[in-house]
This record gives structure tokens, C-alpha cells and sequence, in this order.
């Protein structure tokens, strides 16, 4: 439904004032013009009156004795001392005995003498000698001279309505900015509210009932904000309940693939995973029982992390405890085996039975490899414990031999990528028509698109290769009856040229829709520019996904602050949390938080069909998914 525009209230004030002021000026000013117009017509006529009446007299004795030139000379004179039009001395015959006329010529607008029409003016008095009459003088005024006059008095009666009505709009000026001041308080925390920033306001007003609205806004306010707060709590407490282990007091599996998930391509080097192996941990139970061999794993994970100075560690399984540490962090094999001696002598009896590996590995998509070829080293190490415990033989990243700089400077300047797109499957009834659109290059060579953007975000040039997607979607034939997603880079949070770009689009965010997807690493990662880049977007008329919601392991409570409008919670992180969460408690919360905050929640990348009713009894909106709907080509 298209929004009525509305006008503030100050406006609408300012506007009735203006109305019934302008109402009185003109009602006023047309009531003193008329009168103006009536005294000066009426002066006129006497003056017309009086003037024939004296000529009459004056001119009796030059007519009686027929001295025309004396007649015209007496004419002549009170002529030019008037404003006449005319003065004529007729006969009584009909015949004109003197006379004078003239057109006098004032600068009044024809508008102003149609608006206000002045009655033809003519006065006479009859010339007699005695009881014998001669003849009548005729004096006519000139109306110009009169419109002349009055024009006058009119502009005279605007410019002192004119400054009357400035001293009137300043003082209405000044009184309603104090009266209504205080309102931009209660549109502030109006806008904070609906932007979900959560900030009080104070009451600057002497007037009791903004007063009263301010406080009861701001009691409002503070009740959502801890509504929200202990929703947070309550959300982190379920998220580290799912991702603590609780006999180490680190973090579980779950956590370590999340972690491995926030920076897949770190810059320049891949990251180091560290594994630690309690191999004989059966025997160790039964030999000292089960409670000191778990105060064994507990103490050596305490080690593990002092020895690399690295607060968090991964308990992978019963046995097995991993550190993720960034490349900065020197690891060799000297410095590996020095640790695995501190571990051993961990056990009373100081027997040997823990190893250590450790890998570089790229992110989640190395994984497998990385931990298939760490654990074949710990293997390799509990029966030969001098074999080398750093895994130096990693295969370097695919498609190293490639210049991807100017492979992807070429894609960006001669736009040569089409647009796939994926629906979403609506399973509320709140649900929208949702699509992600997904970039194709066309390349000589056969790339992998998350590579190509792997490595535009390695290089630093994701918000070029991101415009250029942008584009591409903005300035084709898409439909306007869905909301079209595009997932950016991190780098790309912190362009201005990105969002000078989409300024440019600013009519088109609203007609087409489009939705900026951001993963939650990145926005956790730079909040403070996230919630910049968030805020600028919106404004523009576009709207703003979290992706991957909740695998960044922070705390709840970031979003809340932020003006979003999706979260996308990925199908393998809910189907992982659904197995030893059967109720969905963790899911619940976090759904229910965001449909408080009016968002809608979508679970993408859905490979199995049986989800979507755990989905729905979840009450998420939307799924999206191979499973669900493939990707269908729409610009090529």
C-alpha cells in the first residue's frame, strides 16, 4: 500500500497561519480600498460641485455682456489649478461658449481599475444674472488622478500589511518553535524506535502534555529496550550452552566450523589449525579413573592455549582438542613438540600419551582435506613420535597460476557476467516473494564464482566486483514484483564509492526492491561502519539482510541496533542445532526476537525437503534451497 504524504506539524500550522492571516489581509485591505474609494469618490463630486458653483458666479457678467475671451481666460485658469478632465460653458442654446479638456496620464495597472471601478463624476451649475439665465458651466473630474490617489493609499495599506504580517509570522515563528520544540524529541524516539535504536529522550518543554508523551515514550522505549536485553541473555545462554564444552570450558565442534566459516580467505595466508590427541584415553580411564582423566584433558587444554597464548580452544571430539590461530602466530615443529612434551607430563605416572599435528587451512571448504590429512599425521605420530608434527604439504590454492587481478579488472570493466536468481519458498503467512541473485562470469578459463570473489576480497577490490553485479541488476529488465538480494563482501561495507553508486540508483532501490545481504561476521567484525553503511541504505530505499545469522558465536545483542529487514540462517546450522536441540529452543528464541523486531527470518541452502516442516513448525517465513527451488538463469 503506497503511503499518503503527510506534512509535519509545524508545516500545517505555519500553513493555517498563513491562510487565515493572507484570509484577514485581504478581507481588510479589499474593506479599505472600498472606503478609500467611496471618500474619494465623494470628495471628488463635492469638489466637482463646488468648483462649478463658483465658476457659475464668477462667469455671470463676462456672459451677460458676451465677453467670450474673458469667459475662456476664467476657464483656462481654474482648469489648471485642478484635476478636471473637462470644464465646458454651454449656452443656453446647446452651444459651447468656452471650454478645456485634457487627458492626464498616471501609471496605474488596468488590473487595479477593473478591481475597483470608479463612477463617472460630472457637476453643473447654471450662470445667471439675476433672474435671467445664461447658460450652465459642466465640470467633469479626472478619475486617473482619483485612481492615482487611491492606488497610493492601496500600496501605502499593503507594505504596512506586509510588515505587519512578517512581525506576526516571526512571532508565531518564535512561539511555535518553543511549542513545538519538544515534538522533535518524541519524532526522534519515534524514528529510533522504528530504526531499533532503543535511546531515551529528555523533555524540554513547559508544556505538561509533551511532557507526559515524552515520558511515557521514553518508559515505552526503556521497557522494549530490556525486553530485548533479556531476550539477548536469554539467547546467549542457549548459544553457548550449544556451543560450550563443558568439561574444558571451551568451545565444541560446532563452534570450531563456525569459526573456521568468519574469514575463509584471510588475507595473504591461510590460518593454522592445531590438534592435540589423548590416544590412549580408554586405557588412561581405566587406569585412574574417569574423573582425572578428564582433569588430564581439561588441564592439557589449559596448556594447549597458554603455549600459543590463544584463548579459545575446540574440544572436536572425546579425545581429540584443536586451537584455530591466525598465520601471524609462528608454529614450527620444534615449538609443536615442546608442547606435546608439557602435555605429557601432564599424566602422574608422566607416561606418553598425547601427540600434537598442525595444519594451514584455508576455511571451511578445506576442512575435510585439512583435518583427513591432520589426523593421518597424529596417527603417523603416535607410533613414530619423531615424525614431523608440521603437515608442510598442503596444496596451495587452486587457480594460484591465474592473475586474478587483472582477470577481474577486465570482468569489471567490460561487464561480462549474467544474473542467476533463486526464489525462496513463502511457509508464513507474513512471508514476501524473495530471490538471491548470483553473479556468472564469463571467463576463458572455467572459475569457480566463489573463488573469483574469494579472491576480488583478497585483493581488495570486492566493491568493484560488487558494483558490477550491482549494476548489472539495476539496469536490467528485472521484475518489480519480488524483493531481489545480493550479497556483498566485507570490504564492501566500508566503500563510499558503493554508496555513491547506489545513489545514483535511488529511484530504482524501491521499484526493484533490492535487498543488501551482509554476513553477520562482517558486521560484527566492523559494527560501527556496518551500522553506517546499514543506516545510509536504507535511507535510500533499499533493504538490509543479515546472512549466515548466528554463526559468528557473538552475542545476540548487536542486531537489535541495526535497521534490518532479513536475517538468513544457513540449513546445515539449523540442522546441526536441531540435533541435540530436538525442541529448537536456541531457534525458537532467536525467531521470535526477530519477528518482534518485524523481520522475517529465512532458511537458505535447504538440500533436504524434510526441513522445511521443522522450518515451519519454527515458524520461519521463507526457505531457499536447491531442494526447494534451483537457480533459474534470468539475464544472460
Amino acid at each position: 500500500m503506497t503511503q499518503k504524504q503527510t506534512l509535519t506539524l509545524r508545516s500545517q500550522l505555519f500553513g493555517m497561519l498563513l491562510i487565515i492571516v493572507l484570509a484577514g489581509f485581504l478581507l481588510t485591505l479589499f474593506i479599505s480600498v472600498t472606503n478609500a474609494r467611496d471618500f474619494l469618490q465623494q470628495q471628488v463630486q463635492q469638489d466637482s460641485q463646488n468648483t462649478a458653483s463658483s465658476l457659475a458666479l464668477t462667469l455671470s457678467k463676462a456672459v451677460s455682456e458676451n465677453n467670450l475671451p474673458a469667459v475662456q481666460t476664467r476657464v483656462n485658469a481654474v482648469f489648471d489649478n485642478g484635476a478636471y478632465s473637462s470644464i465646458e460653458v454651454v449656452a443656453r442654446d446647446g452651444s459651447q461658449i468656452a471650454g478645456q479638456t485634457s487627458q492626464v496620464s498616471v501609471s496605474v495597472p488596468k488590473w487595479f481599475k477593473a478591481l475597483v471601478p470608479l463612477a463617472e463624476v460630472q457637476a453643473g451649475a447654471e450662470i445667471s444674472d439675476g433672474w435671467v439665465p445664461y447658460g450652465v458651466v459642466v465640470v467633469s473630474p479626472s478619475l486617473d488622478v482619483v485612481y492615482s490617489q487611491l492606488w497610493s493609499q492601496t500600496q501605502a495599506l499593503l507594505m504596512g500589511y506586509l510588515i505587519v504580517l512578517a512581525l506576526a509570522v516571526l512571532g508565531f515563528s518564535m512561539f511555535a518553535s518553543n511549542l513545538l520544540n519538544p515534538l522533535n524529541a518524541i519524532n526522534k524516539l519515534a524514528e529510533n524506535v522504528m530504526s531499533r535504536q532503543f535511546e531515551t529522550a529528555q523533555a524540554k518543554s513547559h508544556t505538561k502534555e509533551f511532557v507526559n508523551v515524552v515520558n511515557a515514550l521514553n518508559r515505552m522505549v526503556a521497557a522494549i529496550k530490556q525486553t530485548y536485553q533479556e531476550q539477548s541473555e536469554h539467547a546467549d545462554q542457549l548459544q553457548k550452552k550449544l556451543f560450550a564444552d563443558p568439561l574444558t570450558g571451551g568451545m565444541n565442534r560446532r563452534a570450531f566450523l563456525a569459526a573456521l566459516q568468519r574469514e575463509p580467505n584471510e588475507k595473504q595466508a591461510a590460518r593454522r589449525i592445531v590438534v592435540i590427541r589423548l590416544f590412549n584415553l580408554s586405557e588412561l580411564n581405566n587406569r585412574i579413573g574417569r574423573q582425572a582423566a578428564n582433569e588430564t584433558l581439561k588441564a592439557a587444554a589449559t596448556k594447549l592455549c597458554a603455549a600459543f597464548a590463544e584463548p579459545t580452544c575446540y574440544r572436536l571430539n572425546g579425545a581429540e582438542i584443536a586451537l584455530l590461530l591466525p598465520s601471524s602466530v609462528e608454529v614450527n615443529h620444534a615449538k609443536l613438540v615442546h608442547v606435546e612434551q608439557q602435555l605429557n607430563f601432564i599424566e602422574p605416572s608422566h607416561a606418553r600419551c598425547f601427540v600434537i599435528a598442525a595444519v594451514d587451512c584455508r576455511g571451511a571448504s578445506d576442512f575435510s582435506e585439512a583435518m583427513m590429512a591432520i589426523d593421518a599425521k597424529l596417527t603417523l605420530r603416535e607410533q613414530e613420535p619423531t615424525n614431523q608434527a608440521l603437515i608442510e604439504s598442503y596444496e596451495p590454492l587452486a587457480g594460484a597460476s591465474i592473475n586474478w587481478h587483472s582477470l577481474i579488472s577486465g570482468l569489471v570493466d567490460n561487464g561480462q557476467l549474467g544474473l542467476d536468481v533463486q526464489y525462496s519458498a513463502e511457509i508464513s503467512a507474513k512471508a514476501t516473494s524473495y530471490g538471491e541473485l548470483f553473479a556468472r562470469f564469463y571467463t576463458a578459463q572455467d572459475i569457480d564464482v566463489n573463488a573469483m570473489f574469494a579472491m576480488a576480497d583478497r585483493f581488495g577490490m570486492g566493491p568493484q566486483l560488487d558494483m558490477a553485479v550491482l549494476n548489472r541488476a539495476l539496469t536490467s529488465a528485472l521484475t518489480t514484483n519480488n524483493c531481489f538480494a545480493i550479497n556483498i563482501c566485507p570490504q564492501t561495507l566500508e566503500s563510499q564509492e558503493f554508496l555513491t553508486m547506489l545513489r545514483k540508483f535511488e529511484p530504482a532501490l524501491k521499484e526493484r526492491q533490492l535487498v543488501i545481504e551482509i554476513s553477520e561476521q562482517a558486521i560484527t567484525k566492523a559494527l560501527t561502519a556496518a551500522r553506517h553503511f546499514i543506516n545510509e541504505v536504507t535511507r535510500l530505499g533499499a533493504k538490509v539482510c543479515i546472512d549466515k545469522f548466528g554463526t559468528s558465536l557473538n552475542s545476540m545483542r548487536y542486531w537489535h541496533n541495526l535497521n534490518v529487514d532479513f536475517i538468513k540462517l544457513d540449513a546445515g546450522f539449523v540442522q546441526q542445532i536441531l540435533e541435540e536441540d530436538i525442541e529448537g529452543e536456541f531457534l525458537r528464541t532467536i525467531i521470535n526476537m526477530a519477528h518482534s523486531a518485524s523481520m522475517l527470518v529465512i532458511v537458505n541452502q535447504v538440500q533436504d525437503i524434510t526441513l522445511v516442516e521443522h522450518c515451519r513448525q519454527l515458524n520461519v517465513d521463507m526457505v531457499q534451497g536447491r531442494a526447494i527451488v534451483p537457480p533459474a538463469r534470468i539475464i544472460y
